[in-house]
């Protein structure tokens, strides 16, 4: 930081009216341009008739961009959040440390 300058102060703002979105899945997670960008997918179950399986479609419930300190950040808060679950029994580690992650149940 140059002499004289001063640290500028960063104020959170809560937005109550910031819509959530569900997602069942991520379809799709990559890093272009210094971005991590990724996909969130909803599955909705239509055309239910008795004797045959339901038909799922699988629609994009949002999209995030993230920038390279927005992905650190994310993802350092991801690892917390998993090794919270792992100390409370809720997540385990298999062999090769891998975690096992319980299916989508429809």
């Amino acid at each position: 930081m140059a002499q004289g300058q001063q640290k500028a102060q960063i104020v959170y703002v809560d937005r109550p009216d910031v819509a959530e979105a569900f997602a069942d899945e991520v379809s799709f997670i990559g890093f272009h341009a210094g971005l991590l960008k990724m996909e969130f997918l909803v599955q909705r179950i239509e055309d239910v008739h008795p004797g045959q399986p339901p038909k799922i479609k699988k629609v994009t419930a949002c999209r995030l961009v993230l920038s390279p300190a927005g992905t650190f950040q994310f993802l350092s808060k991801i690892e917390a959040t998993i090794k919270a679950l792992e100390q409370q029994g809720v997540l385990k580690r298999a062999q090769g440390g891998n975690i096992d992650v319980p299916p989508i149940v429809h």
